[in-house]
C-alpha cells in the first residue's frame, strides 16, 4: 500500500478545502453517540431519511454537524450526485456506529475495509451503485490522505482525478501528453482510454495535477506499488513521452536496465568477492561499447566461477600465475553449455542445449575475454605482469582452425518465394500472422508500410540487422542521370537504381550503395506515412541523437524483429516451413552473399 506522501516533497497544488478549520477529534461525544444511534437505527426502517433531512442545509447546532460538514464541503467540490452524498453518509454513520469513533480516528486499513478493494464486492457488500464506492474514495484521499492504488480499477482513476483536481487541470494534463502520443503513432483506443487512465494514475499517487512535478522515481513506485497491470504497462509508453517533453529526466526501460545492470541477468552466485570486485570495475572501466562490455562480463563471470571450483586460493586476479593461465585454456577447450552458469539462468533459459560441447566461436570468445581483462588489468597497473596475455591466452590452432566464414545459404528455390512474398505483402498477411483466431479487427503494432519497407530492405539491400535497424530518414537518393556501365553494352538508364545511406557499422565507417530502385520507392512509401513527430533516439553506436527510417513510437526497431517476426511473416506468406535443411531461417549476413547475384539481370533485381 502506498501512503501519503508516496515520495517527499511538497505539492504547489492546495485542496480548497483546508482540514484545519474542522474539529478532527476521534473521540464521539454522548450527542454524537446517541444521535448515529437513532439514524442508523432509524435508516433500517426508512431508507430515504438523510435525503429528508436536507445534509446540504444543516444547521450548525446539528449534534454531527462537526462530522458532516467535511463531507458535504468534499461532496460539494466532486460533482457527485445527492444519491451518492447521503449514500455515502449513510455507511459513514453506520461504520462510526460500529467503531463507536468518529472517522477522523480510522486508519488506512479501516477506510479499506469501508471501500473494499474492488467495485464487485463493494456492491455485493452494501448493494450501492458504483458512484457510491467512488464519493468514499474521494473522502479518504482527502481527509485521510489514503492513496492505494489497489482501489482503483481503469474506470475509476480519471474521474478520481477530475473530481479531485478539477476537470480543467487534470484535461490540459492529458491533452499534452496524450496528443503527442497520438503524434507518435499510438493507436486511438489507446490515447483516448489506457493513457489517460494511466497518467491520471499517477498524478493521484504524487497528489497533484501538475505534470512539472512528476519524477523517474514516482514512476517507478506506481509500477511496483499498483496491481493494474494494464495500467502499469502504459507507464513504459508516458515515460518516454514524459521524457521527450522534458518532465522527467530518464523513461523507464532505461531505468530498468541500468538497475539490472544492463543486459545481464545472470545472479553473481558462487563468484570469488575478489574476482566479482575486479570484473565490476572493468565493466566500469572500459571503453569497449556497451553490448561488447556486458559479453566480455558473462565470460569473465564464467571464468571466476571456474576458478572457484578448481582453485579457490587462487580467485585474485593478481594470483593468477602461467600454469593456471595453461589449466583454464584447457578447460575451455572441453566446456559444455550450462557450465560455471548459474542454475536461475539455466532454468530461466529453455532453449539452451545444456550439456552439448561449446562452439569453437563460443570458445574463442571466453578466451578474447579473459584476455582483455589481463590485458587492461596489466596495462592499468592493477595486476602484476606474471603472464603475457596475448601469449599465453591465446587461441589455440585446434580450435581457430574451425573458425571461418560459415555463410547461412538459402536455397534458389526457397529465396526467390521469400522475394515473391516480400513483394506482395497484403494487409491481410499482417493481421492473419501477427493475432489470434477471433481478432481481425485489431491493428498491429507497426504500420504495414513499415514492415513492407523493411521486408524489402532485407530482401534486396543486403545489409547487416543492425545496419538496417540503424538507417536514418533521408537515407535514400535517386538516380537521375543516365550511367555508363564499363563492360556492358547499354547504360544504366535514370532511376533504374538509387543510392541508400549506410550508417557506421560493424568494420567500418558510414558509405552509399546502389540499391534497386524498390527499395527506395518501399522506403518512400513508409516516410510519406510515418509520423512526423517522431522523437530523435540515441544512436548507441555513434552517440548522435538521430531519426531513424524504421522508428515508431518513439522506440527504434526492435533487436530480434526480423528473425522473430518478420521472416515468419514472409515464411508463412510464401507457404514455405520456417526451416529448411540448414536448420531455421534467420538473419545472418552471409546469407545474401551466394543467393543474391542469382536474381540480378543488370544491376536491377527481378521480381519472381
Amino acid at each position: 500500500m502506498i501512503t501519503h506522501p508516496l515520495l517527499p516533497g511538497v505539492s504547489r497544488w492546495v485542496w480548497p478545502v483546508d482540514l484545519l478549520v474542522y474539529d478532527r477529534s476521534s473521540v464521539l461525544t454522548v450527542a454524537e453517540r446517541e444521535e448515529i444511534d437513532r439514524l442508523v437505527n432509524h435508516h433500517k426502517k426508512s431508507p430515504h431519511l438523510f435525503e429528508q433531512n436536507g445534509l446540504k442545509a444543516l444547521p450548525k447546532t446539528h449534534p454531527l454537524y462537526r462530522l458532516l460538514r467535511p463531507v458535504v464541503d468534499v461532496w460539494q467540490l466532486s460533482g457527485i450526485n445527492r444519491q451518492e452524498l447521503t449514500d455515502g453518509v449513510a455507511l459513514l454513520l453506520e461504520e462510526m456506529h460500529h467503531r463507536q469513533n468518529a472517522y477522523w480516528a480510522w486508519t488506512k486499513a479501516d477506510w479499506l475495509a469501508l471501500i473494499c478493494l474492488t467495485p464487485t464486492a463493494f456492491h455485493n457488500r452494501y448493494h450501492k451503485a458504483k458512484a457510491c464506492r467512488l464519493f468514499l474514495i474521494v473522502l479518504s484521499y482527502r481527509l485521510a490522505e489514503v492513496t492505494d492504488l489497489r482501489l482503483l480499477s481503469q474506470s475509476y482513476v480519471v474521474p478520481l482525478a477530475r473530481r479531485i483536481f478539477g476537470q480543467p487541470l487534470v484535461d490540459e494534463a492529458v491533452e499534452g501528453v496524450c496528443g503527442e502520443l497520438a503524434r507518435w503513432g499510438y493507436t486511438p483506443y489507446r490515447v483516448a482510454n489506457l493513457f489517460p487512465a494511466a497518467l491520471c494514475l499517477l498524478l493521484l499517487a504524487q497528489r497533484s495535477p501538475y505534470l512539472d512535478e512528476l519524477s523517474t522515481d514516482r514512476l517507478v513506485a506506481v509500477r511496483r506499488s499498483s496491481v493494474n497491470g494494464n495500467l502499469t504497462t502504459q507507464l513504459f509508453a508516458l515515460s518516454r513521452v514524459l521524457t521527450k517533453l522534458g518532465y522527467i529526466e530518464q523513461s523507464l526501460e532505461k531505468i530498468i536496465s541500468e538497475a539490472r545492470g544492463g543486459v545481464y541477468r545472470d545472479k553473481l552466485v558462487d563468484v570469488p568477492d575478489r574476482w566479482r570486485y575486479w570484473c565490476q570495475r572493468w565493466l566500469k572501466t572500459s571503453t569497449l561499447r556497451p553490448k561488447s562490455r556486458q559479453s566480455s562480463f558473462r565470460n569473465l563471470i564464467k571464468a571466476g566461477r571456474w576458478v572457484a571450483a578448481m582453485h579457490p586460493q587462487q580467485t585474485d586476479p593478481a594470483e593468477w600465475n602461467r600454469e593456471l593461465v595453461a589449466e583454464f585454456v584447457a578447460a575451455v577447450d572441453h566446456m559444455k553449455i550450462g557450465d560455471y552458469v548459474s542454475q536461475e539462468l539455466l532454468i530461466n533459459s529453455k532453449t539452451r542445449p545444456v550439456g552439448q560441447p561449446l562452439k569453437a566461436g563460443a570458445k574463442a570468445k571466453i578466451l578474447s575475454c579473459v584476455r582483455t581483462f589481463f590485458k587492461d588489468g596489466q596495462d592499468w597497473g592493477w595486476f602484476p605482469r606474471r603472464f603475457d596475455p596475448y601469449r599465453s591466452l591465446a587461441t589455440p590452432r585446434s580450435i581457430q582452425a574451425l573458425i571461418g566464414p560459415n555463410p547461412r545459404i538459402i536455397a534458389d528455390d526457397i529465396w526467390a518465394k521469400l522475394l515473391w512474398a516480400g513483394l506482395n505483402l497484403t494487409e491481410s498477411d499482417f493481421s492473419a500472422s501477427n493475432y489470434q483466431v477471433g481478432s481481425p479487427g485489431r491493428q498491429t503494432f507497426y504500420p504495414t508500410e513499415l514492415t513492407r519497407a523493411l521486408s524489402v530492405v532485407w530482401l534486396f539491400a543486403g545489409l547487416r540487422g543492425d545496419e538496417i535497424k540503424r538507417l536514418r530518414v533521408g537515407c535514400v537518393r535517386w538516380q537521375r542521370e543516365v550511367v555508363p556501365v564499363p563492360g556492358g553494352e547499354e547504360p544504366l538508364s535514370a532511376d533504374k537504381v538509387c543510392w541508400l545511406d549506410i550508417p557506421v557499422h560493424k568494420t567500418g565507417t558510414a558509405f552509399t550503395k546502389a540499391v534497386d530502385r524498390i527499395v527506395g520507392e518501399a522506403i518512400a512509401n513508409w516516410e510519406r506515412v510515418r509520423p512526423a513527430q517522431q522523437p530523435a533516439v540515441l544512436d548507441e553506436k555513434t552517440n548522435e541523437v538521430v531519426h531513424l527510417l524504421f522508428c515508431f513510437r518513439g522506440r527504434a526497431l526492435g533487436e530480434t524483429y526480423i528473425n522473430t517476426t518478420l521472416i515468419p511473416l514472409l515464411c508463412g506468406k510464401a507457404g514455405l516451413p520456417r526451416s529448411d535443411a540448414r536448420g531455421k531461417i534467420t538473419f545472418p549476413p552471409g546469407a545474401f552473399n551466394d543467393c543474391f547475384p542469382a536474381f540480378q539481370c543488370q544491376g536491377t533485381l527481378v521480381a519472381v
